[in-house]
């Protein structure tokens, strides 16, 4: 009898012990600022930037995408490529955009730009956070997509899909406009 506990005890021992393994967490932002790294694909590389790393929850923030022409060759770009934002906000939670992407596309040349080994090409980009709910850091990365040009005047034409490093925002709550203004002229009591 003795022997039949000592072996119940060890089998719910090494049950308990097998489920002592750490469960993997979701990831959550914890950077304010640019992430390292600069990623992107087949020769160009894509870099989210901002001026503004705190911004009060629904007001809108502005980055900055940096194209660059990391291979040897000229590439005809899109002035204005499909940007595509994705971030996690605070809990973790992941969102995006919902854009309907082109496999195709005839660019006319006033629409592109030749962008040479070595040089940049900037887009302001603004995004509407007002339908943001919660304090704390949100980290967002772009996507941008460029289809098949179908224009053969436009070659060597780059289009594919480059994902931009990381750019963690730190929102924070203010007070409801109205408020803020009635409290400024509420007359203080001298």
């Amino acid at each position: 009898m003795k022997r039949r506990w000592t072996l119940v005890g060890a089998l719910v021992l090494a049950g308990g012990l097998s489920g002592c393994a750490s469960l993997p967490h979701a990831y959550r932002p914890r950077t304010v600022g640019a992430l390292p790294g600069e990623p992107g694909c087949d020769g160009l590389a894509l870099r989210l930037i901002s001026q503004e790393s705190t911004v009060a929850l629904g007001e809108p923030v502005a980055f900055q995408v940096v194209l660059r022409n990391t291979s040897e060759h000229n590439y005809w770009i899109p002035k204005r490529p499909l940007q595509i934002f994705f971030w996690t906000y605070p809990s973790g939670r992941h969102d995006c955009f919902v854009l309907d992407r082109e496999p195709a596309r005839f660019f006319q040349p006033s629409e592109c730009v030749l962008l040479a080994p070595g040089k940049e090409l900037r887009m302001p980009s603004v995004l509407d956070t007002s339908y943001f709910r919660h304090a704390g850091i949100t980290e967002f990365c772009v996507e941008l997509d460029i289809p098949r040009n179908t224009n053969p005047a436009l070659a060597p034409f780059w289009s594919g899909r480059a994902l931009s490093n990381g750019f963690g925002v730190q929102f924070v709550w203010q007070k409801p406009r109205r408020l803020a203004q009635a409290s400024a002229s509420a007359p203080d009591g001298s």
